[in-house]
This record gives structure tokens, C-alpha cells and sequence, in this order.
């Protein structure tokens, strides 16, 4: 299996994320969002995602769900 150990590091209007771990079919991001700081609304065809909180608190939507999160907090998003 062919790994890449190479770390991507970006920063945009909302924060910073940073490529960790990528390979055939998944990658691992650590993503810092600013406080009161939002992402747009996406819709990915050919992934799913999953997102784990593991600092500060805030709300997560989800189709037309919206969600509280905190540390702890898993946040599934469906493919499509």
C-alpha cells in the first residue's frame, strides 16, 4: 500500500488545517477553527467524512440538522 508522509499546512478565513496522515481512500486533517468563525456549507458526491472534536464547543450541521458539539463529539457526514 502506497503511504504519504507529507504534511500540508493551510490557512483561510476561518482558520488553519494541516494534512496529517493520506492514503488510497482516506486522509487524516487536523483542522482549528476560529472562534465565531464559520465553514461554508459543502456537499461532497464522493466522500464521506467524519469529524471528532477534541477542543471548545460549537454547531455542527448536517443536511438540515443542526447539531451542539463539544470535546468529544463525533459528527458523521454522509456521501452525498
Amino acid at each position: 500500500m502506497e503511504k504519504s508522509s507529507t504534511h500540508f499546512y493551510e490557512d483561510r478565513p476561518w482558520g488553519n488545517y494541516e494534512v496529517l496522515h493520506k492514503e488510497p481512500g482516506f486522509q487524516v486533517k487536523r483542522l482549528e477553527v476560529k472562534s465565531k468563525a464559520r465553514f461554508s456549507l459543502q456537499q461532497h458526491m464522493k466522500r464521506a467524512e467524519k469529524w471528532i472534536v477534541v477542543q471548545g464547543e460549537g454547531l455542527a450541521t448536517v443536511g438540515k440538522n443542526q447539531t451542539s458539539v463539544k470535546k468529544g463529539s463525533i459528527v458523521e457526514i454522509p456521501k452525498g
